[in-house]
């Protein structure tokens, strides 16, 4: 159905709530494998999408492993800033990202609060006071990690009035704060 509408890729979040066993991540890189092999019938590219709040893939280093496990052209990982920034990863994290590998990145705002504090869910997130705009966060990974060169593409939601403003080319140009 989406290649029928012209589109090249799709993603799945990784929402869980159960315990999984090493035994489970096994199957989990295989069934990603799977999905992978049906995506590339269809001449997509699948995306897996790490959920800060799953108990199954919560962390980009998480993802990284289980899509290189899967080992499948046609399987990549992608990047939102939300669960990234809000979640366990860690911005050193971003090293590991090999250049060509990220299919998709989405941007968008996060509360102004230190990182452990952002139990915030996106909903609310319009009533959150301040906010670190993913322009900042985007410019800190560019500053420290030019290697990756990402040029695909990118989506962009923004709860902060002034950002929302802005021509999105001006939002990633600008610098870290």
């Amino acid at each position: 159905m989406f290649a029928s509408l012209g589109l090249s890729r799709t993603y799945a979040p990784t929402t869980a709530a159960e315990k999984f066993t090493l035994d489970d991540y096994r199957a989990g890189a295989q069934n990603m494998r799977e999905v992978g092999e049906i995506a590339k019938h269809f001449r997509m590219t699948a995306m897996v999408e790490f959920v800060r709040t799953s108990s199954f893939v919560s962390t980009l280093t998480t993802v990284l492993k289980m899509t290189r496990e899967a080992a499948h052209s046609n399987l990549r990982p992608m990047l939102d800033c939300y669960h990234f920034w809000s979640g366990l990863s860690k911005f050193e994290d971003l090293d590991l990202i090999r250049p060509g590998e990220l299919a998709h990145v989405h941007f968008q705002d996060v509360p102004d609060m230190p990182r452990g504090n952002c139990w915030i869910t996106r909903c609310d997130l319009s009533q959150a006071m301040g906010s670190r705009p993913s322009n900042g966060f985007f410019g800190s990974y560019r500053k420290r990690n030019t290697r990756v060169r990402y040029r695909l593409s990118c989506s962009c939601r923004s709860f902060n009035r002034q950002t929302r403003m802005n021509s999105h080319a001006a939002f990633a140009r600008e610098p870290s704060r």
